[in-house]
């Protein structure tokens, strides 16, 4: 039996899975990676008060084949926390956050595990030992403005997803620009070749809780 993992987002795909005729959205999985005959199951970590009911998860499971294991862990934060636990996370200083998707999911971290929060800004505040970094993806580009990231300090930089790779990867740069270790970097959604990208050319320690294609209006998941 395939067992994933995965963390806070999935709940709304599967959400919009069981409102398909509402939303008008489909999410599926890749059928290269399910052998023959072996269900996959995912294994979802919510919040105590996730509203999804037995009969939903029924559903689910009608239309994809998928059965779902759902697993509760109080709040935002300690479903986070527990979602990065099981990736063997390293030790770190302090929690980097990339505005604005990134704050939800950085925040909660920050005071389920007691670590410093950082922002990475998308607007100059003008305060001694400011980093700009100018960055560009495939949809925008910008400068992006760092404060209290120090020599020696262990960096848990956390985002929602990877597309172009464009964004992570200055704000990487500029973490270790300013003498810091890029400790450990996880984004929950891994989309288009962008992370596949910054891992061949550099050797910072990114992953992902899963991946995922769109196809048209459909989202498949690949890992």
């Amino acid at each position: 039996m395939k067992m994933k993992i995965v963390g806070l987002s999935l709940m709304l795909m599967l959400s919009s899975v069981a409102f398909a005729g509402c939303l008008g959205t489909e999410v599926s999985v890749n059928e290269n990676d399910q052998p023959d005959g072996e269900p996959t199951t995912l294994r979802i970590l919510s919040y105590d008060a996730f509203g999804i009911s037995d009969e939903m998860l029924d559903e689910f499971t009608n239309q994809t084949g998928i059965e779902v294991s759902l697993s509760r862990a109080g709040d935002a934060g300690g479903v986070l926390a527990t979602a990065l636990q099981t990736q063997n996370a390293p030790i770190h200083d302090l929690i980097l956050g990339i505005e604005a998707m990134g704050l939800p999911l950085a925040s909660t971290l920050s005071l389920s595990t007691g670590k410093p929060l950082v922002i990475a800004r998308k607007r100059a505040y003008g305060l001694p030992g400011e980093i700009a970094v100018d960055q560009e993806t495939g949809y925008s580009k910008g400068t992006i403005y760092l404060n209290d990231i120090h020599e020696g300090e262990r960096v848990f930089v956390v985002d929602d997803v990877v597309s172009t790779g464009g964004n992570l990867e200055a704000l990487l740069k500029a973490v270790e620009w300013a003498g810091a270790t890029v400790a450990d970097v996880v984004v929950v959604f891994e989309k288009n070749e962008g992370m596949q990208g910054l891992l061949k050319r550099y050797d910072w320690p990114i992953r992902s809780l899963m991946r995922v294609e769109m196809d048209g209006e459909k989202v498949v998941l690949l890992d």
